[in-house]
């Protein structure tokens, strides 16, 4: 299956954005999946907790900027903490003699950034082959040469020369030949039976290999049902066919004496 220019530029960066698209979709579900779905807390509920001996033990994530607060009767909740201020907390979890766990970014958030470069780059790339006047001139030229043989394949199909011979075919014979003309009519026999246009597929292809021409410039255009036909042979005039096909010539007048 032959694609046009336009969509093989167009499938590549089609492919491109479906794949950071599904990788943009994918990391945040890394990201987050590690935050659950738990009751945030404030901080004022927080530090509550910490003075009162509340709290069982502690988990901070660095990357997201929370705790997750696992307290005695077993809940669990989040607090989120401002900025830069997670080494505080720390300190001051630890001098309550609360266990922590910090937990450090997980690599497959990174996924998030590479999928963003690879999108960034392919709109780049392709934008700029569809900016650039230079190809966009050389590939226009290459479809205008291409579309200008096509046409002149097509004018000069239409301008080659073509003639018709009168047929008169017999067939299940022995063997399959050009007999001769007989008052104007070439008579030929094919060994093919006239079923299903065998025998006319068999006359086209024999009249072909000795005018040689291909078995497309030979066509039945009357009589296909019958013995008497009228066969159409494209791309020379009736003298040279009948000259590959080794027949005389059209009679002439005989001149009086």
């Amino acid at each position: 299956m032959h694609r046009s220019p336009k969509a093989r530029r167009v499938l590549p960066l089609a492919l491109g954005c479906c794949l950071a698209l599904a990788l943009l979709v994918a990391a945040p579900g890394v990201a987050e999946g590690a935050a659950p779905k738990l009751k945030r807390e404030t901080r004022q509920t927080y530090e509550r907790q910490l003075a009162a001996g509340e709290i069982r033990s502690v988990r901070v994530n660095k990357k997201l900027g929370w705790l997750r607060l696992t307290l005695n009767d077993g809940r669990q909740v989040v607090y989120r903490y401002p900025p830069k201020s997670e080494p505080a907390l720390v300190a001051q979890v630890e001098a309550r003699h609360v266990p922590v766990t910090v937990v450090h970014p997980h690599p497959h958030h990174k996924l998030r950034y590479i999928a963003g470069g690879i999108l960034v780059a392919l709109i780049v790339v392709v934008g700029a082959g569809a900016a650039d006047p230079t190809a966009a001139q050389a590939r226009d030229g290459i479809s205008a040469s291409a579309a200008g043989q096509r046409a002149a394949r097509g004018v000069d199909h239409r301008a080659m020369d073509a003639c018709e011979i009168a047929v008169r075919l017999q067939p299940r014979a022995s063997a399959s030949e050009i007999v001769g003309e007989r008052e104007g009519v070439l008579v030929v026999r094919v060994t093919a039976p006239p079923v299903e246009g065998r025998a006319n597929d068999a006359l086209c292809r024999l009249i072909a290999k000795r005018a040689g021409v291909g078995m497309r410039s030979v066509t039945v255009v009357r009589g296909a049902g019958s013995r008497e036909k009228v066969v159409r042979v494209l791309g020379m005039d009736a003298r040279e066919l009948r000259s590959r096909l080794t027949l005389p010539g059209p009679s002439k007048n005989k001149t009086q004496s």
